[in-house]
């Protein structure tokens, strides 16, 4: 049995620049008719992301390369590669690239409970 669903590489995923020092490409979205999001973001070292949450959906975030920080709560956790995070549904968080020469390379899923 073939699969229901195609396999997407990001290599052929267009990447958006929302603003300076920030990189997005949409994997899966609502716009394909799912109920979850996979998001592989790129921030520049030193970028600052704006304070986000997300009302209807959790987020699972693994940092495939760089370093950083996440903050949410009023609490800060270091990530680097390997590192991986829950944000459970409406948790404010920002996250921050570290200012050595890599980029933080962020993977995530945005689930939502239908």
């Amino acid at each position: 049995m073939g699969l229901q669903h195609p396999l997407i590489s990001l290599d052929k995923v267009s990447a958006m620049s929302p603003g300076p020092g920030i990189s997005v490409k949409v994997a899966v979205s609502g716009n394909e008719g799912s109920s979850t999001m996979a998001v592989h973001q790129t921030f520049d070292a030193g970028f600052a992301s704006p304070v986000m949450s997300y009302a209807g959906c959790d987020e699972i975030a693994f940092y495939m390369g760089g370093e950083g920080e996440l903050i949410s709560g009023g609490e800060s956790l270091a990530v680097r590669e390997g590192s991986c995070h829950f944000l459970p549904t409406g948790a404010a968080f920002h996250i921050k690239a570290g200012a050595g020469d890599d980029r933080v390379e962020v993977r995530s899923g945005d689930f939502h409970y239908i």
